[in-house]
């Protein structure tokens, strides 16, 4: 249980990045989370790589996919932002659950290794909670730099912000993709402690927990 409550605490203080910070309600985050659980389970189960190598993979994933979508979806604001990232969300889940072949569909993918290091319950915990402290370390550095206090700034005021110079779109998008690679993180911790990958994962609900 503690293990799950560390990992979901990235998870949520990723979302706060765009949230908190940034101003963005985005309704599809789980999908990131999903996405970096997926590249975890492929790359260690089926491509055989490290777990250290999935864990590096798993927000590059992520934060691929961020990018394209936050892209799209930063071209629209407020309530349009939040239901088009929602939409975005629910088109990976459905191509998650239909592509079967790939990725288990349905079933999703179970049996994912985990090394022998880290196959006690205490010794993954420890594990799972120093990833946590580095990856919040490096949002409380993202967050007190001037790229973060930029984040507030548009938050606060969108219109003086862009007076100031400030790049409003190209601003979220980081910060969307940034988040994005953090709950890719999350995910790929995940997938390695309860060793399974499922659609649910990317589902609105799931997006409902760090909100």
């Amino acid at each position: 249980l503690s293990t799950e409550v560390v990992i979901l605490a990235l998870l949520a203080t990723s979302y706060n990045l765009i949230f908190g910070y940034a101003g963005l309600v985005s309704f599809g985050h789980a999908a990131f989370f999903g996405l970096g659980a997926y590249g975890m389970a492929l790359l260690t189960k089926n491509y055989g790589f490290p777990m250290l190598g999935g864990l590096l993979a798993a927000p590059l994933v992520a934060a691929v996919f961020a990018l394209v979508i936050g892209w799209f979806c930063m071209r629209t604001i407020r309530l349009y932002f939040s239901l088009l990232s929602l939409a975005f969300a629910q088109l990976l889940y459905v191509i998650v659950y239909q592509w079967t072949g790939f990725t288990g569909g349905s079933d999703g993918l179970h049996g994912v290794p985990r090394p022998e290091i880290l196959s006690s319950y205490a010794s993954y915990y420890y594990f799972a909670l120093a990833v946590t402290v580095l990856c919040m370390l490096v949002m409380w550095f993202i967050v007190n730099s001037p790229f973060g206090w930029s984040l507030r700034a548009i938050r606060e005021n969108t219109q003086r912000s862009q007076f100031l110079g400030i790049n409003e779109r190209l601003y979220k998008v980081i910060a969307f993709t940034i988040a994005g690679a953090f709950a890719g993180v999350a995910g790929g911790l995940y997938s390695q402690f309860q060793k399974w990958a499922d659609p649910e994962l990317l589902f609105w609900t799931t997006s409902a927990n760090p909100v």
